[in-house]
């Protein structure tokens, strides 16, 4: 069984890579979005997880291990497989389907761009499982921030502002702010 897997990029496709370790190439499949972000000729280490079918064996690679476990968690939900899972966690970041899953609240990951019922499938099928995940005290920080950040952009689209450009203004504040100084600092970005 692999966990991590360290070594050069050799091959990069639209949904894989393959990772030469020891003269042996892996072929990976990684989330869309971290396959943008790395570059072929490269050293790279992957969290893996390696899954198993009667008669294929495919391995998928996350850059962090927050990411494989909520990658591992999604994958055991009924009905959810692991294409479906990389779909899913392409769409809706690991903070994202923790903090609804924590809290039990769907509308979290709508917000995230994901229907109604695959939210609702999520937070039923992770209900149990999301207490033992095991994930660092460090990123409890960053998933409240995230969860401020939804709170602004809710509150900015009711002003009839558009996601991508609170988005875009979010990028420029302090985002150690409180709500409050987040929604007025993001108004004078809009402003201009």
């Amino acid at each position: 069984m692999f966990y991590t897997l360290k070594g050069a990029i050799t091959i990069k496709r639209s949904n894989f890579i393959v990772l030469e370790v020891s003269q042996i190439g892996y072929q990976i499949f990684l989330l869309p979005k971290n396959l943008k972000t790395i570059k072929k000729d490269t050293e790279q280490k992957f969290f893996i997880y390696h899954h198993f079918r009667e008669n294929e064996q495919t391995l998928y690679g996350f850059v962090s291990l927050e990411q494989r476990k909520i990658f591992e968690a999604l994958n055991s939900v009924s009905g959810i497989g692991p294409k479906k899972a990389l779909e899913i966690l392409n769409r809706a970041d690991w903070q994202i389907i923790y903090q609804a899953s924590a809290n039990q609240n769907p509308e979290i990951l709508e917000q995230a761009g994901l229907t109604s019922i695959m939210a609702e499938k999520i937070i039923a099928g992770l209900k149990r499982k999301i207490k033992d995940l095991d994930i660092a005290k460090k990123n409890i920080s960053g998933m409240n921030e995230l969860k401020n950040n939804l709170e602004v952009i809710e509150a900015l689209q009711g002003l009839g502002y558009q996601e991508q450009e609170i988005k875009k203004a979010l990028e420029k504040i302090d985002l150690n702010l409180k709500v409050e100084d987040k929604i007025k600092e993001c108004l004078k970005g809009l402003a201009k």
